[in-house]
């Protein structure tokens, strides 16, 4: 190692972190990242004041370095970071030398037989009040098809002045749910799999739901240990699951190579060690794209968890990226039953339901669940969901159509904003709907800004919506719910439609009311009976309704009509940014970029010319509710007995 490079005139900087399981990154001056590493870091610092910043999993401490010209090679010794854990590990932040005693000696004593083949450990405890409670208050067992097992405020062991609550019981191999009331939401549950052989443990600390504290699901800490070994607070592998667990939470790589080997190797000893460390595999692939996952080394360490856990949803979970890369681990499930635990196990199901949809029918548990997901974590939590899951109703369709058909079509529907709010105001839609018919509308805006531009003038083919397996990334939803969820809000539209309220495509008749769309946006609606006309003379474009003749002008658009426009181009740009990266990111922002100025100078300009059929004057047809010339819109209405004729060159629309 050199003290002073003549060339480059650096210092060598060497830093070590107490543990290899903390990130350490090093910040110049101007808060730029210099470099980062896991436990150990070498570089090579111009001379200059740097911020050095350990981080281990939700503890962080920052310290500064002043590199001189002409030093010789610093060596730093990171400081020793306080890991905070819902599990009670021995000199650490979170520990209590009484939650350590008690959690050992309670998971070596069981309190209830429900089952036989494995046991169930819950220790609850809380490290921030002072008053004696219940800490157990609010959580419950229960079973799949929704029997209460076992209510902790009753049954378990509980000290209310050293907040601590716990109780092991015998039960049969299977998935269990833990149950949390709050006063705040509905019901939240955490699936846990209780395995042949072994014991699982839960550990959870409290967190505040409003006024009242309850159990923290989200931060829960999941350990695996043979029934005969119970809990030990002292056991080395503590630690590093914690920070395992942590890095999947936030979706950090929190864990070195060299490290992650003797997570996945452990798993003999403490099998949810090799779930989080295949799990943190594939998610090493996703933080850094260039990495290539070793498919061989996952499909063994898949292969033996099989063999120590069985049909571990979490683990089963992990057979679809495998056979995906053509690493076919035997026969790949038909239906999961069960939610998994991990959060990152229901996103690799959610993707191997586009090839699979058979995996998670939108009526199942696992679908029902499925727009009830809660919070932000490692584990999945979700919300109690309906009886009959919101926005599954049973509508009869001519079709079931992809779920890119279906937004694609939606997109096309969505010509401005008025028929947007319509539906938005008229459709009936649930929350998730209506999330759905946002992300058309701003794909429509997209495709309109992208498909106006050169650069896609000269493209092979027009833009298109992400594919199958991007939306239910996009959504956080299975293939088949997402698909029901869009055939559903597809069949509210058509129901608009088929009253008159909106225009669906370019021709739409339905109800007693027919509809007309013009490719610039503005429509035709009527009824039957009158008659609607274009046409020139002298020059000038006219329209004559009912005899009454109006001419058409270009009309200059109001200061509010571009601020609009202006507001919904940068809801565009906020769009392509979310959805595209890299090269393709920047090729589609250049003429969107460029439209945005061109917008901003027009306003400034206070005018802009646009197409658009418009009237000079408005006309009301008093009556029979006819109106013709919106001047804001662009659009003819009228009422009863109406034809339209000569709408274009191409097209003639008799509604008799």
């Amino acid at each position: 190692m050199s003290t002073w490079n003549e060339q480059s005139k650096t210092i060598a900087v060497s830093i070590r972190a107490d543990n290899e399981a903390t990130e350490i990154f090093v910040i110049d001056g101007q808060f730029a990242l210099v470099k980062s590493g896991l436990g150990y870091l070498e570089a090579q610092l111009p001379p200059g004041l740097y911020k050095l910043k350990y981080k281990a999993g939700p503890a962080i401490v920052e310290e500064k370095l002043a590199v001189k010209p002409g030093s010789p090679p610093l060596e730093i010794q990171g400081p020793v970071l306080d890991l905070s854990a819902a599990v009670p590990i021995a000199n650490t932040r979170s520990s209590r030398p009484e939650h350590e005693r008690v959690a050992q000696a309670m998971s070596h004593t069981s309190r209830l037989n429900l089952g036989r083949g494995s046991s169930l450990f819950v220790f609850i405890r809380d490290l921030e009040t002072t008053e004696p409670d219940n800490v157990a208050t609010g959580l419950s067992l229960h079973h799949p098809d929704g029997r209460l097992l076992l209510d902790y405020a009753e049954y378990a062991s509980t000290n209310p002045a050293d907040h601590w609550a716990g109780c092991n019981i015998n039960a049969a191999p299977g998935t269990y749910f833990l149950r949390l009331q709050t006063q705040t939401a509905k019901p939240l549950f955490l699936s846990v799999a209780v395995c042949k052989g072994w014991q699982t443990q839960v550990f959870l600390t409290r967190r505040n739901y409003g006024s009242q504290r309850a159990a923290d699901l989200l931060n829960a800490s999941i350990l695996l240990a043979r029934p005969d070994e119970g809990f030990w607070s002292d056991r080395p592998q503590l630690r590093y699951t914690e920070l395992a667990r942590q890095g999947l939470a936030n979706s950090r790589q929190v864990v070195s190579d060299s490290d992650l080997h003797d997570l996945l190797w452990a798993k003999y000893e403490n099998p949810m060690l090799g779930i989080y460390g295949a799990h943190l595999l594939l998610q090493e692939k996703s933080i850094e794209k260039e990495k290539s996952i070793n498919w061989d080394l996952l499909k063994t360490v898949v292969k033996n968890l099989r063999r120590l856990v069985g049909d571990h949803p979490d683990v089963l979970a992990l057979l679809f990226p495998l056979a995906a890369a053509g690493q076919r681990l035997g026969q790949l499930p038909n239906q999961m039953e069960s939610p998994p635990m991990l959060r990152n196990s229901w996103r690799l199901l959610l993707a191997a339901s586009v090839t699979h949809p058979e995996l998670i029918p939108p009526n199942s548990l696992n679908g029902r669940i499925a727009d009830r997901v809660w919070g932000e974590g490692a584990w999945l939590v979700w919300q109690q969901p309906e009886d009959v899951a919101p926005g599954l109703v049973k509508v009869a369709r001519s079709s079931r159509r992809a779920p890119r058909d279906l937004l694609t079509g939606l997109a096309g529907d969505l010509i401005d904003r008025n028929i947007f709010e319509t539906i938005l105001a008229q459709g009936n839609l649930t929350d998730v709907e209506e999330d759905l018919l946002r992300y058309a509308y701003r794909a429509r805006q997209m495709q309109q800004a992208l498909a106006a531009s050169a650069a896609w003038i000269e493209a092979a083919e027009p833009p298109q919506l992400p594919d199958e397996t991007d939306l239910t990334r996009a959504f956080g939803l299975p293939y088949p719910v997402l698909q029901q969820l869009l055939g559903n809000l597809d069949d509210k539209v058509q129901e608009l439609a088929n009253r008159g309220v909106v225009t669906r495509g370019s021709v739409q008749l339905g109800g007693d009311r027919a509809v007309l769309g013009s490719e610039t946006g503005g429509n035709i609606i009527t009824g039957s009976g009158n008659r609607i006309t274009r046409h020139t003379r002298g020059g000038r474009e006219y329209v004559n309704v009912g005899g009454v003749e109006l001419p058409v002008r270009k009309r200059r658009e109001t200061s509010r009509n571009l601020q609009a426009e202006l507001a919904e181009l940068d809801q565009t740009i906020a769009s392509v940014r979310k959805l595209l990266s890299g090269a393709a990111l920047q090729t589609t922002l250049e003429p969107l970029l460029q439209k945005r100025a061109e917008l901003e100078a027009e306003l400034q300009a206070g005018a802009a010319p646009t197409g658009g059929v418009t009237t000079e004057d408005s006309f009301q047809q008093v009556g029979q509710g006819g109106v013709a010339g919106s001047s804001a819109k662009g659009d003819i209405v009228t009422g009863d007995d109406n034809v339209i004729e000569d709408w274009s060159d191409d097209d003639v629309a008799d509604t008799d």
